[in-house]
């Protein structure tokens, strides 16, 4: 965590960020083989993945139609 907490740094929110990176890489491994699953419902149980994040990772990856928004 701490060495990813350094990486992310200047993206901001890095100590919440770094500690979902961490399990959501461990979890990529012990339940996907580790693989970035091709399904909204997989990729939003991930820690740190919400819908938004979901729609640009199916969109690029996997060539899912979707529109991510950010409601801001």
């Amino acid at each position: 965590v701490e060495e990813i907490h350094e990486i992310i740094k200047p993206c901001g929110l890095y100590p919440a960020k770094s500690k979902a990176i961490a399990e959501l890489s461990r979890l990529l491994v012990e339940r996907h083989g580790g693989q970035v699953p091709a399904d909204f419902a997989a990729l939003e149980a991930l820690p740190g993945v919400g819908h938004k994040t979901a729609s640009v990772v199916m969109a690029q990856a996997f060539g899912v139609p979707a529109f991510p928004v950010d409601t801001h």
